[in-house]
């Protein structure tokens, strides 16, 4: 028996609803985020949002189609005794832990669903007519820019808001523009970062999963444009912690200059000699960073050169090298080779070829 005769369209109709109502409620949670983008995920959590309380109310993964039945009822959007809700300064930094975890669990819930429904939809004992419903709702795209990378900038933006020290290390990300107060909370940029860097390992092995995938194989281009985003957050990653790692050096040299004691004669034997502020484990600390960023780098670059065999093109792509080879020592001739490629694609697409 085929799964056409199975009921196969109920399912995947339910499979879809359960996509939008994830999708739903990540947006709506991230709309209130937005509302205070340095500030984490307290008011989140002191409003019922986000926490175990409200994580109770979702299944730990759709396990059959009907758990996607009625999305409407497992995304509670506040809790239902609001009389159990305090201020924002009762939240602590367990509750907040349980927030960001809780909201990591929803994006996974996410992109479980969206795999789920693709392969339901390229079975092959269900009718070809159904294998092209991937790419009618545009799943690829949407698992990206839902599952991960709203997620993704959230976290980046926690980090470097509250970051001690301001970034500059030229990357190719966009670093965020700040707006409102800056509280600078040294310890909610570090939890965020650690949150950041598990959540890019994770994303990396997903995607690297779904490039496995046989079932899978007409959305190489998507996984492998994905992978090199990834590698280029982990690469955003080592270049900001090396530019404020050398920053934060420098500073302590500065101090310990200013408080070393006067300089001696040359022929005071008995004098001590002044602190230079160097410190071997820093600059070692630093290289290491500098060393991963250009590690990452490469690697973005080798999954969008690969993307590219399997799209010839792709502005978007021949965009993302330009970025990467930009600020490469030696590299620039390249980064202008593919700015000039990114625009010719561009002019194709409105014009037509010349």
């Amino acid at each position: 028996m085929s799964l056409s005769d199975t009921g196969i369209m109920p399912r995947l109709r339910d499979a879809y609803k359960g996509i939008q109502g994830l999708e739903q409620n990540l947006t709506d949670l991230h709309r209130r985020l937005a509302a205070d983008p340095a500030g984490g995920l307290r008011k989140l959590v002191q409003g019922g949002y986000l926490g175990q309380a409200a994580s109770a109310a979702l299944p730990a993964r759709p396990s059959s189609s009907s758990d996607f039945a009625d999305p409407d009822s497992v995304f509670s959007r506040r809790l239902p005794n609001d009389s159990l809700i305090g201020s924002e300064s009762d939240i602590t930094n367990i509750d907040e832990e349980e927030g960001w975890v809780d909201l990591v669990a929803r994006h996974k819930r996410l992109s479980d669903a969206h795999h789920d429904f693709m392969i339901i939809c390229l079975d092959p004992q269900i009718p070809a007519s159904l294998h092209n419903l991937p790419v009618k709702y545009n799943i690829p795209t949407r698992l990206w820019q839902s599952g991960f990378h709203l997620l993704l900038e959230r976290m980046r933006y926690t980090w470097v808001a509250n970051s001690p020290v301001a970034f500059s290390a030229p990357t190719t990300l966009e670093t965020p523009q700040i707006a409102g107060p800056v509280r600078r909370d040294p310890q909610m940029s570090a939890s965020a970062l650690d949150r950041l860097t598990d959540f890019i390992y994770d994303a990396y092995t997903f995607y690297t999963n779904l490039l496995e995938e046989q079932t899978l194989v007409n959305f190489r281009a998507a996984w492998i444009e994905a992978l090199g985003d990834l590698s280029r957050y982990r690469m955003a990653i080592a270049a900001h912690v090396a530019a404020a790692e050398r920053t934060e050096h420098a500073d302590l040299r500065r101090v310990k200059q200013l408080e070393a004691p006067p300089s001696s004669r040359i022929d005071d034997e008995s004098a001590e000699r002044a602190p230079t502020g160097a410190s071997i484990g820093a600059e070692v600390a630093e290289t290491w960073n500098v060393e991963e960023r250009e590690t990452w780098r490469i690697t973005a670059r080798d999954w969008y050169v690969q993307g590219l065999t399997e799209r010839p093109g792709e502005g978007r792509l021949h965009h993302h090298l330009g970025l990467l080879c930009r600020d490469a020592k030696g590299e620039e001739t390249r980064a202008l080779y593919h700015f000039a490629k990114r625009y010719a694609s561009a002019r194709a697409l409105q014009h037509g070829p010349y």
